[in-house]
C-alpha cells in the first residue's frame, strides 16, 4: 500500500478494458497456487471455475486506456 500504488497493463490496439476484481480467500489461496491460476491467461473454462469455485468477485468495471496503432502501449491502473 503506498501513494503511487498502480497495476501496470500492457495493450495493443485495444482503448477500453473490461475489469473484473476477485478476492481468493486464505483459505483457497494454496488450491489457486497448486491448480496455476495465476500468472498467465486462463481459458474461459478456467475462469469459469476460478470464478465459481475459489475466488470471490468484489469490483467489475472498466478503464480506458491509451492507444497507438500497432503499439504495445503500457497503462498504469490506480
Amino acid at each position: 500500500k503506498s501513494a503511487d500504488a498502480a497495476l501496470p497493463v500492457e495493450t495493443v490496439n485495444v482503448t477500453e478494458l473490461n475489469l473484473i476484481l476477485r478476492r481468493v480467500s486464505d483459505r483457497n489461496l494454496l488450491r489457486a497456487v497448486q491448480q496455476d491460476f495465476f500468472g498467465r491467461p486462463l481459458s474461459e473454462w478456467q475462469e469459469a471455475e476460478f470464478s465459481d469455485e475459489i475466488a470471490e468477485d468484489i469490483w467489475t468495471g472498466t478503464a480506458e486506456v491509451a492507444n497507438e496503432l500497432n503499439q504495445t502501449m503500457t497503462a498504469r491502473l490506480p
